[in-house]
C-alpha cells in the first residue's frame, strides 16, 4: 500500500487491532479454562470408576492385637453406665481424687 492513511483512519485501525487482540485473548482464556475443567472432571470420573464398588468399613484391622483406647475403656465398678452403684465403696481413693 503506497498511500498513507489519514490520522483518523490510522487511529481507528489501531483501536480495532487492539480490540481484536483483547477478544482473541479472552477467547483463548475461556478455552483454556474449559479444557482444564473438562480434564479435572475426566480425571475425577476415571478415579471414581476405577475405585472398588465396596470399600468396606472405615475401621482399621486389629494389628498386633492392639486396640484403640476409646474402643475398650477401663471399666470402673463405681461408675456404671446408668447411674451410681449402690454398694461401691473405695477405701483408698485413687491419687487423682485426693
Amino acid at each position: 500500500m503506497g498511500r498513507q492513511l489519514s490520522p483518523e483512519l490510522e487511529h481507528l485501525g489501531d483501536t480495532l487491532t487492539e480490540a481484536m487482540a483483547r477478544a482473541a485473548a479472552a477467547r483463548r482464556h475461556r478455552v483454556q479454562v474449559a479444557r482444564r475443567t473438562l480434564a479435572c472432571l475426566t480425571v475425577g470420573l476415571v478415579v471414581f470408576a476405577a475405585s472398588p464398588s465396596h470399600l468396606g468399613t472405615a475401621q482399621s484391622p486389629d494389628l498386633l492385637g492392639l486396640q484403640d483406647a476409646y474402643a475398650s475403656p477401663h471399666l470402673d465398678p463405681c461408675d456404671p453406665p446408668h447411674g451410681t452403684a449402690a454398694d461401691c465403696r473405695l477405701e483408698d481413693p485413687p491419687p487423682q481424687v485426693r
